[in-house]
């Protein structure tokens, strides 16, 4: 008798070439949020000799501007925080990694600092998509955002800058909207967890979504920058290739605009392990252990009495069946890597 064959699950890697930009917020040097009339915002100058010293395409220091498809990097006043490094339009591992320099840089320079104020944008372009695609991805955010604020800080989860769709009356359960529609309804302001200004602002000229919910944290941490980054284009992927959830039918999360559990979120992103479904990558497998101890960190469970205390709960089981399978979640060890350099850059961890 021949040996016995097992099925081997499909790989699952991080290839998306889609283009994106980013927003980088960070303190002037004096803390303003708005310099005196006729001033740059203090420390602007240095800021943008960092990144002229970490970059390829150069930078240059401009007023307030809409930026897009800028060949070089922006470095402009921001009023909320007081200077925004806005990248080039980036695409792939090597975008990323070009991002991962420069953030780098930050982390290492004292006299660059955030506060709550501050935040990270990411622009993705959806410019070969259609309306029904990228209005599933959109449909899947909302679905999915309280997992995704379950990721983030108290001050980002209460923040008017980064509003949760859920907690607006633009989309109610039982919506039944055309994809036009759902892409219109979240385009008039760009305040939200996700928006489509952009596309608004420019009658589609410009095909972005605007992701707004990760803290000011990201432009000094190179490792959740890159995690964040390439968790963002894998849930486009993911997502834009599902389609529309169906009409509400009451107990099935999958259908209207019902609210996911972190377990349908995890297989939506191809991250679940009851069953696994796909084999990840190195670099995946990277993204995956950081979200979790991410959800571990800032989870709000309130001690069993907090608004998330039943998915604080399912997330331990979910931690539990990585660990009986040998993977370990130590946020420690997932969110702050003892070699950095080695988590951002290995060749092997790239997708």
């Amino acid at each position: 008798m021949g040996e016995p064959t097992c099925n081997k699950l499909p790989v699952l890697s991080f290839n998306s070439q889609r283009r994106f930009g980013i927003e980088l917020e960070i303190n002037s040097f004096d803390k303003k949020s708005r310099p005196e009339s006729g001033k740059r915002p203090a420390g602007i100058e240095h800021v943008a000799r960092v990144v002229q010293e970490n970059t390829e395409e150069g930078a240059d220091i401009k007023d307030y501007e809409h930026t897009q498809d800028n060949s070089r990097w922006i470095i402009k006043p921001d009023s909320s925080c007081g200077i925004e490094i806005c990248t080039p339009p980036l695409k792939g591992w090597r975008g990323i990694k070009k991002v991962c320099q420069v953030v780098e840089a930050f982390r290492r320079d004292s006299k660059i600092s955030v506060d709550r104020r501050c935040s990270v944008h990411v622009h993705v372009e959806v410019a070969d998509l259609c309306e029904a695609e990228i209005a599933s991805i959109i449909c899947h955010w909302i679905k999915a955002e309280q997992i995704f604020l379950d990721l983030v800080p108290l001050e980002r989860k209460r923040n008017r800058y980064c509003q949760s769709i859920d907690m607006t009356s633009l989309f109610e359960v039982e919506s039944q909207l055309a994809p036009a529609d759902i892409i219109r309804r979240i385009g008039d302001v760009k305040y939200y967890s996700l928006n489509t200004n952009q596309m608004r602002r420019t009658n589609n000229q410009r095909k972005t979504l605007e992701f707004r919910i990760i803290e000011g944290a990201g432009c000094k941490d190179p490792f959740l920058c890159k995690n964040w980054v390439r968790l963002l284009l894998h849930f486009v992927e993911m997502t834009c290739r599902r389609p529309l959830p169906a009409p509400f039918k009451m107990n099935d999360p999958w259908t209207g605009f019902c609210l996911l559990d972190t377990k349908h979120v995890m297989d939506i992103l191809g991250f679940g392990n009851d069953p696994s479904i796909y084999e990840l990558s190195t670099g995946l497998t990277q993204t995956r252990n950081w979200m979790l101890a991410r959800l571990l960190c800032y989870i709000d469970s309130g001690e069993g009495k907090g608004p998330r205390w039943k998915a604080a709960e399912e997330l331990k089981e979910i931690v539990g069946k990585f660990a009986e399978q040998g993977v370990i979640i130590d946020p420690k060890e997932h969110l702050s890597p003892s070699d950095l350099v080695d988590a951002l850059y290995n060749d092997n961890l790239r997708y």
